[in-house]
């Protein structure tokens, strides 16, 4: 915005700038202030400077955890300490990963795998309404969670659930729509005690994805974690072989994937793959 104002002084006469500015300010204070105060839900949702500053660690708060012990720190992330940095295993966790796990109600163990950080754009997607029922979000995989969360809403609650993978009893690769040309672009969650599975759509480089949570299945000892064919397992590797772009690290057990950020008209265009 600064850089935005910057440009414009530099083309727009000073009379007419300083008219605009007294506007925004004017339409800020007398009007975007007072529908914030008189609706909280509104303020909550799309007020995002005040989002931010909530975010930051107070002075205190960083000063507290200067003056602390690793093992100090530790003992308050296990008593529920509301400090905004936190630790996990013997680094600082970052603000973006505890706000994940407040936003999930999940523990501050259960951040988001390395390669899983900024989650995987897809659609939420029900077959029994294709066009006004489906949901475009991201997913996320953590130790022990699957997560999804819709966007551009991520405040309200309604619109965010997680998935224990110890509930899960058999995920697949799907194609919602045979009429659609190549493999599909969906992975299927079947849920223990759910009728209806879970349909996340327009994933791209989808087998890695489902491959990934696979593999973490498996670390974690679940059965379902190795209905992956050997031989698809095999040929997954050949093609990461051969194109580095979504490549596949293995260290210490854990797997990371590197996610190539598609454009909205990819994710568009496979909506409903």
């Amino acid at each position: 915005m600064l850089c935005g104002a910057f440009i414009a002084t530099l083309f727009i006469p000073n009379d007419y700038s300083m008219t605009i500015a007294g506007l925004g300010i004017g339409f800020k204070l007398f009007i975007i202030d007072n529908i914030y105060r008189k609706y909280p839900n509104v303020k909550k949702k799309y007020d995002g400077l005040a989002r931010m500053w909530r975010s930051l660690p107070t002075h205190k708060d960083v000063i507290t955890l200067q003056s602390m012990t690793e093992d100090e720190i530790r003992e308050h992330c296990q008593s529920g300490s509301e400090l905004s940095s936190l630790t996990s295993s013997s680094s600082i966790l970052s603000i973006k990963d505890t706000s994940f796990c407040e936003r999930f109600q999940l523990s501050f163990e259960e951040t988001p795998l390395e390669s899983w950080r900024s989650g995987k754009r897809c659609t939420l997607l029900d077959k029994d309404h294709p066009l006004t029922g489906s949901k475009q979000g991201r997913i996320f995989l953590t130790h022990s969670f699957l997560c999804f969360e819709r966007s551009p809403r991520p405040n309200d609650s309604a619109d965010r659930f997680t998935i224990s993978l110890g509930d899960i009893s058999k995920i697949c690769k799907a194609k919602p729509f045979a009429v659609l040309p190549g493999s599909g672009m969906s992975i299927e969650v079947t849920v223990k005690g759910r009728e209806k599975p879970y349909l996340f759509g327009a994933i791209l480089h989808r087998d890695q994805a489902y491959l990934s949570i696979c593999d973490q299945a498996m670390i974690i000892g679940l059965p379902w974690g190795s209905d992956l064919d050997s031989s698809e397992r095999q040929t997954f590797s050949t093609l990461s072989a051969r194109d580095p772009s979504p490549s596949r690290e293995r260290s210490g057990g854990n797997t990371s994937l590197e996610e190539s950020t598609g454009d909205d008209d990819a994710m568009t265009i496979g909506a409903h793959m």
